[in-house]
């Protein structure tokens, strides 16, 4: 039996606060070795669909760069809408907070916007996920 396993590997806060825009932290980021060693002793496969705000912070990025280099890893594309540039007045809303609901230009920048961060880290995502459940 094969097993892989997703994980969004994204920022961290306070979901009574409403969508941070830029008060947020990678903390659980860094704790994603252990998990991902445990992973690789069972023979687990793993994709970690990865955000804007994980790749802006050298920190967590480094973890990712870490975990990609372990080998049965995927390091896929994930978008927050909401700690994604360019942020405008509306990113705090539940509304443009699903990718879909955005403008096609706004939403093709941030897009652009994360895939680009990723490439300039020496990844190229062979995957995506939106967040919050968008398509």
């Amino acid at each position: 039996m094969k097993i892989a396993i997703t994980i969004d590997t994204e920022e961290g806060w306070k979901w009574d606060d409403g969508f941070p825009v830029r008060e947020y932290d990678i903390e659980n980021i860094l704790r994603l070795d252990r998990f991902h060693d445990l992973c690789q002793r069972y023979g687990f496969s793993t994709s970690y669909f990865t955000n804007h705000a994980v790749f802006a912070e050298p920190k967590s990025a480094a973890v990712i760069a870490h975990l990609a280099a372990t080998g049965s890893t995927e390091i896929g594309m994930h978008v927050h809408p909401w700690t994604t540039p360019p942020n405008g007045r509306d990113n705090n809303s539940s509304h443009a907070s699903f990718l879909e609901n955005l403008p096609s230009q706004l939403a093709t920048e941030k897009l652009a916007a994360t895939y680009q961060l990723m490439s300039e880290q020496g990844f190229q995502p062979t995957s995506f996920r939106g967040g919050r459940y968008s398509t």
